[in-house]
């Protein structure tokens, strides 16, 4: 993966394309996440078993926008169980004093949630927005 990051910005100006961001997401690799803000990715994606709070300790001040999982089970439960669970993952990423970059999205097997659960969907979109939101 460190080959990958490397080598494909500089391969995209040769062929005079633009380098885009460029996403590492080591499933279940808790224990490497320091050695994974230092591939040279943009983007670090964490499982949903990561705690939010950890992760930003251990990327420090590094220039690494965190992509963090929710459970897609949580799609089963109600509006106010998946308000609850994006409002934690917005403390823990600490999006109010760092103002830093943070992306939500649902962990692995989402398409067979939204099979059956999707309606609750724009809980899930609109909770980060109406969390974040600065007064």
């Amino acid at each position: 993966m460190t080959y990958i990051a490397k080598h494909l910005p500089p391969r995209l100006k040769e062929m005079g394309l633009e380098p885009v961001p460029m996403v590492v997401f080591p499933k279940g690799a808790w224990y490497a996440l320091d050695a994974a803000c230092d591939m040279g990715y943009n983007i670090v994606g964490l499982d949903w078993l990561h705690d939010p709070a950890e992760a930003v300790k251990t990327v420090g001040d590094r220039p690494i926008v965190l992509q963090g999982n929710a459970d897609p089970g949580v799609l089963y439960g109600s509006h106010a169980a998946i308000t609850q669970v994006v409002t934690e993952m917005v403390e823990g990423y600490g999006w109010a004093s760092r103002k830093k970059g943070w992306i939500v999205n649902l962990g692995h097997g989402t398409f067979i949630v939204l099979c059956s659960a999707g309606f609750y969907l724009t809980s899930l979109q609109a909770s980060p927005h109406s969390s974040t939101r600065m007064t």
